[in-house]
């Protein structure tokens, strides 16, 4: 499985195109972006980046990577945003009774049941 965070380090880099901004970026080492970068090379074993001095370009498997994991690090976060809703009149609700006030109860929680779904 691929490691999100190298992912995050790989897709900002390639979006700010500089490993120096991509570290203040990200609150990292220039050092720790180039390992992140890497390590992802590695794990995938392929290049991802065309190193050229100080500067770099993507391969064709960078430029697939960064599409495709831009996609899915959008899906995460959204997954993550509606993980954390918490609407207050939504929800499955459990009640515990003993058998006599349940058997007293139960025909009208059904009627209410129902007329919520409906």
């Amino acid at each position: 499985m691929i490691n999100i965070t190298w992912l995050r380090t790989f897709c900002t880099l390639a979006e700010v195109g500089h490993f120096t901004r991509t570290a203040e970026r990200l609150y990292m080492t220039q050092s720790g972006v180039s390992q992140h970068i890497s390590k992802l090379e590695e794990q995938l074993d392929t290049d991802l980046l065309i190193r050229q001095g100080k500067q770099f370009s993507l391969t064709n498997a960078g430029e697939q990577l960064y599409k495709e994991a831009g996609e899915i690090l959008q899906r995460l976060s959204n997954l993550e945003q509606r993980i954390g809703e918490d609407p207050p009149y939504e929800g499955l609700v459990r009640l515990m009774s003993p058998g006599s006030v349940g058997l007293k109860l139960y025909p009208q929680l059904c009627l209410y049941s129902s007329s919520i779904q409906n």
